[in-house]
């Protein structure tokens, strides 16, 4: 069995963006259950596109060919005017949200406070990411992943705010980030260029 060439991109760039992790994490990244993600990292082992080692996954040097093939081929076809668009909406909370991590962890704002501060800001990304979902149907799971982060949160986890042991809101929110980064034709220093001077 082959894999669709967008499920085959889905796959890849998650993975990308992710780095090395296990599959319970790739499973949640792609909105499938970890038996079906384990069939689709055999599937993409067998290709030679993706590497296992102790448990952790990662693109071989021809998945990350193929990845960047296909995201430039995505990119050819999606209206650029609308992804800046989005691009933009993005940035424009997203020292917001930074600014609430930065409290947390430097104890100006009680941890306690962080799941009805960000409730917020939740509610100004969900439309954003129903409008970037409509753009890359692969970008579809960052919704109930941000949801599913909050409704931890919510229920009084801490650490699914920012911590890198779990699929923290931070987490998702950097993954999401470098998704419109690439998405957009940038690189993460040329995002970074431009948002200091912004």
């Amino acid at each position: 069995m082959s894999l669709p060439e967008a499920d085959r991109l889905r796959f890849l760039q998650a993975l990308r963006v992710k780095g090395r992790c296990d599959a319970a994490r790739l499973a949640g990244a792609w909105a499938l259950d970890d038996s079906r993600a384990l069939e689709v990292l055999a599937l993409l082992r067998g290709e030679g596109l993706v590497e296992e080692k102790g448990g952790f996954h990662a693109l071989s040097e021809a998945g990350e060919r193929l990845r960047a093939q296909l995201l430039e081929a995505e990119r050819a076809q999606v209206d650029s005017h609308a992804m800046e668009s989005l691009y933009g909406e993005f940035l424009a909370i997203d020292p917001v949200f930074k600014q609430l991590v930065a409290d947390v962890q430097l104890g100006t704002r009680e941890r306690a406070d962080a799941a009805s501060d960000l409730a917020p800001l939740h509610e100004q990304l969900a439309p954003l990411l129903e409008r970037v979902s409509a753009l890359l149907p692969r970008l579809q799971p960052y919704a109930q992943r941000f949801q599913d982060a909050l409704a931890a949160l919510e229920g009084g986890d801490p650490r699914y705010l920012a911590s890198p042991l779990v699929e923290s809101y931070h987490g998702i929110w950097f993954e999401f980030h470098e998704e419109l980064i690439q998405a957009s034709g940038r690189t993460r220093a040329e995002a970074a260029a431009e948002e200091s001077r912004s």
